[in-house]
């Protein structure tokens, strides 16, 4: 079940965030980072930002996290995290299609992850995404932005 989080609720978003510590680790490890951005922030954070949160459950559980952000006609996805003890079970696009039909009348889709995160990458190009720009951050971390029509 998909069901959108309340930002206020400081024992749901610390449970957010200790997914997004799992998650974001995986990911620091796969590419090779040692000072990765999410693995920075706070749950305090998470609630100074304008994002939506949606969580996957089994169960009672939360297992996996999207937060959205709207930019005129855009969705943005600003983080997508599962546990890793849930990966590849098709949790991240049954969030991914969730958000983009719950807000359907914008008509794209943005998302950005790690140039060597292989995994997610092939995840957005299965789920109809095509790369559109590549950029560095301030950490030396090569990023690659792909977008999706709707």
């Amino acid at each position: 079940m998909i069901k959108q989080l309340k930002t206020n609720d400081t024992t749901i978003m610390t449970k957010v965030w200790n997914i997004q510590m799992r998650s974001y680790e995986v990911e620091a490890n796969l590419i090779g980072v040692h000072s990765f951005p999410p693995l920075q922030e706070t749950v305090e954070d998470y609630k100074k930002d304008s994002d939506h949160f949606y969580g996957y459950f089994e169960e009672e559980e939360l297992v996996a996290v999207i937060s959205i952000q709207m930019d005129g006609s855009t969705l943005l996805i600003t983080r997508l995290m599962v546990d890793p003890e849930h990966f590849r079970k098709g949790i991240a696009t049954s969030l991914i299609n969730h958000v983009s039909t719950l807000f359907k009348y914008h008509t794209q889709v943005k998302v950005s992850t790690a140039k060597l995160n292989r995994p997610a990458i092939q995840a957005y190009v299965r789920n109809g995404f095509v790369l559109m720009e590549e950029h560095v951050t301030p950490e030396s971390i090569e990023i690659v932005t792909f977008i999706k029509k709707q």
